[in-house]
């Protein structure tokens, strides 16, 4: 098992939202945890991003979104964020 990234940039966030799930349900097709990492708590897009993918995660099952972690637009503590929300998994 890895662990897969996938870029979001600013945009339209329904459709991009839901083509980005979609490829990381393929990553899952057996489902599984998720962890969202996000720059800050006040980056609007981001943030409907996130909510975005809220809406649509019933139409994927087994996929859980175990947390979601912000970094503040640090690369140590982005890093430190997603290694310890994938921790679990990694050991």
């Amino acid at each position: 098992m890895g662990i897969r990234c996938d870029l979001c940039r600013p945009s339209n966030a329904s459709e991009p939202v839901i083509q980005s799930v979609d490829r990381q349900y393929d990553y899952l097709p057996d489902g599984g945890d998720v962890a969202v990492l996000s720059a800050t708590t006040t980056s609007r897009n981001q943030n409907v991003w996130i909510e975005e993918m809220t809406k649509v995660q019933g139409n994927y099952p087994g996929i859980n979104v175990v947390t979601t972690v912000y970094g503040d637009d640090k690369a140590d503590k982005s890093y430190t964020e997603a290694r310890a929300s994938c921790s679990p998994i990694l050991i």
